[in-house]
């Protein structure tokens, strides 16, 4: 998967480095964007389990609502229910699997001896609707897309605030942060 050689890359980026140098790292991945395709493994942990319903407002009943197909890239729209369980189960593996390779580099880093002298930024820079308020992708301000990941890890020993934020950020907040 494109996820898996981006870390792979990172790795030997950071293996093939002067050891003596300090470093930084951007390691971006493009999933989950749509299609949602993850490798098979992350589709079976959610294709027969349970998958929650969109939320929908009762503004937005009749939101969306089409005789058309919906094209190769709605931004609203119905699905059929078989549909819309092969786009959120594609897409929660596509997170899933980006999680889990996310997770390898941070262990790659321990593997190294570098992950207590290392700040990580994990950050995205947007979510998708899912379905919610019969919308897809990223285009509306609500709490489907607007809701991201922002999550620090200190290295070892620095004294800095910790815990949950529930104020608003966004990637204009990571240089302000990490300075």
């Amino acid at each position: 998967s494109i996820v898996a050689w981006t870390v792979n890359e990172t790795v030997q980026r950071l293996a093939d480095r002067d050891p003596t140098k300090p470093f930084f790292v951007w390691c971006s991945v493009g999933p989950p964007h749509s299609p949602y395709c993850p490798p098979q493994v992350y589709w079976d942990m959610y294709i027969n389990g349970e998958i929650p319903e969109p939320v929908v407002g009762e503004w937005a009943k009749d939101y969306g609502l089409s005789e058309q197909p919906l094209g190769v890239q709605p931004y609203s729209g119905r699905l059929r229910p078989d549909e819309f369980r092969r786009m959120r189960a594609g897409y929660m593996g596509s997170c899933t699997h980006v999680d889990y390779e996310f997770g390898r580099l941070i262990l790659q880093l321990g593997y190294m001896g570098q992950l207590d002298n290392t700040l990580i930024v994990r950050l995205s820079d947007h979510g998708d609707m899912q379905g919610e308020h019969h919308m897809f992708r990223k285009c509306y301000g609500y709490q489907g897309s607007a809701r991201i990941v922002f999550a620090l890890r200190y290295p070892k020993g620095l004294d800095a605030p910790r815990g949950v934020c529930d104020r608003l950020v966004g990637l204009q907040d990571v240089m302000p942060t990490i300075l």
